[in-house]
């Protein structure tokens, strides 16, 4: 609970630690790398229990550290270590990962990209494919919509909160900016592995649905009309289940889209938003 003062101590753990439990710390292992980064709160207690010696890297040093070439494969070494300790519990913390198999989550930790972002990088832009399923692990990103020449903040992302499931199951461009706040640190899950969970796992696939539907009617407050590009008679019947107006299967037929945009006209806009 106290506040990071930009030393690497007490922090991120490189295990996986519940409520009152401990793990032990062997030579060599690193630790509150990605609270410092990130400048998080302190979240565990590390106590002694021998005579130890250890290295404190303040945090623009340690910045400094993962921009040299020289020193990359320090910077792979404790991406790896999150990945082998760390990611499979991150990835079923995730809500709509919940339920996947062993073997599903084992798929998704070895194949995942770890990715960092500067302050202020651009993660992702609006308009541009969607190309995957982003979760924040570290630091803050801020979601932005362009309208006209400016850029207009909606909300932030924040270590645990996720990004892109929307976009890759309509098929469509991303509807938003992504900008790192500070450093940033992102687990990255390509199209192609995120489409196969949502195959072979129908649950991932409903509750994707849910999520749509609920975000569109939320957000605009009108009756929602789902254009997908996969459209199935299960996928229909589940989004007029969750309050969906209709299901229409890309490329609409003319008809039917004029018949859309006369008596709902705004949604109509929304397609061509790609929303």
């Amino acid at each position: 609970g106290v506040a990071a003062d930009g030393t690497v101590i007490v922090a991120d753990m490189p295990v996986d630690l519940s409520l009152n439990s401990r793990t032990l710390l062997e030579p060599g292992e690193l630790f509150g790398e990605l609270n410092a980064l990130a400048r998080y709160p302190l979240s565990s207690d590390v106590i002694a229990m021998s005579p130890v010696v250890c290295l404190a890297i303040r945090t623009p040093a340690l910045r400094m550290l993962f921009k040299q070439k020289e020193v990359a494969a320090f910077k792979k070494q404790v991406d790896e270590r999150y990945r082998v300790r760390t990611l499979g519990s991150h990835l079923r913390q995730v809500e709509l990962f919940a339920g996947l198999s062993d073997q599903a989550i084992e798929h998704l930790r070895q194949t995942a990209d770890i990715v960092s972002f500067e302050p202020g990088a651009v993660i992702v832009e609006q308009g541009t494919q969607a190309d995957a399923f982003y979760l924040v692990r570290g630091g803050n990103v801020k979601v932005m919509i362009r309208t006209g020449a400016t850029d207009l903040s909606v909300t932030y992302l924040r270590k645990g909160e996720y990004t892109g499931e929307v976009s890759l199951l309509m098929k469509e461009p991303w509807p938003f900016t992504l900008q790192a706040l500070e450093y940033v640190e992102m687990v990255k899950i390509g199209r192609a592995e995120f489409e196969s969970v949502v195959r072979d796992h129908p649950p991932v696939e409903e509750r994707l649905w849910t999520s749509v539907v609920r975000r569109l009617k939320e957000r605009y407050a009108i009756p929602v009309i789902v254009f997908s590009g996969q459209g199935t008679i299960e996928a229909a019947v589940e989004a007029v289940k969750l309050g969906a107006q209709d299901f229409l299967e890309k490329p609409v037929e003319p008809a039917k889209r004029a018949l859309v945009d006369r008596s709902e006209p705004n949604v109509g806009a929304l397609l061509e938003d790609g929303l």
